[in-house]
């Protein structure tokens, strides 16, 4: 992992949690790429995303709440996280940070996200961002012990891929 040059964003992508807030395994384990992320990029900033969705939280509070509080019991201090986007899907978390990346000014951005979302939010965040440095950091998903459908997820990862390049070739 190359150090920070400039002004990083490390942008959390948010994943579904329990209806009381606690995070799955999926976003414990982005957290966790994050925090090596930051760790290997000490000047650099977090901002994470997710909210409320039928399919993603129905919790009393946003997403980014809950991660918030989670990096916080793994001691990442406040400080370092600068913005929240309160979206409902991969789209939303992209454009949602048109403000906040137009006030921050970033020269890199840095997607947290995990294995089996990282080509789609690559696409979508550079499809949208395009004059922006953009990567990403996959955490592994331990697919024995995830609470989530991995099969439908993967699926619905590849379905959604291949229709937005569709729809690309289509409009170009």
């Amino acid at each position: 992992m190359s150090e920070c040059q400039g002004d990083t964003l490390i942008v959390i992508l948010g994943s579904p949690n329990a209806p009381d807030g606690t995070l799955y395994s999926v976003a414990r384990e982005r957290a966790a790429k994050g925090i090596d992320v930051l760790y290997h990029n000490p000047n650099a900033k977090i901002v994470l995303t997710g909210g409320h969705g039928d399919h993603f939280n129905q919790a009393p509070h946003a997403h980014h709440h809950y991660m918030r509080a989670h990096l916080q019991s793994l001691g990442i201090h406040d400080t370092a996280i600068v913005g929240t986007i309160d979206s409902g899907n991969t789209y939303e978390d992209s454009s949602l940070m048109n403000n906040l990346l137009a006030e921050r000014k970033p020269t890199r951005v840095v997607l947290v996200t995990s294995d089996f979302h990282v080509p789609r939010a690559l696409y979508v965040f550079q499809r949208d961002y395009p004059g922006l440095a953009i990567e990403a950091e996959a955490s592994i998903t331990d697919r024995d012990n995830c609470q989530l459908d991995l099969d439908h997820l993967c699926a619905h990862e590849v379905t959604s891929l291949a229709r937005l390049k569709r729809n690309a070739g289509a409009t170009a």
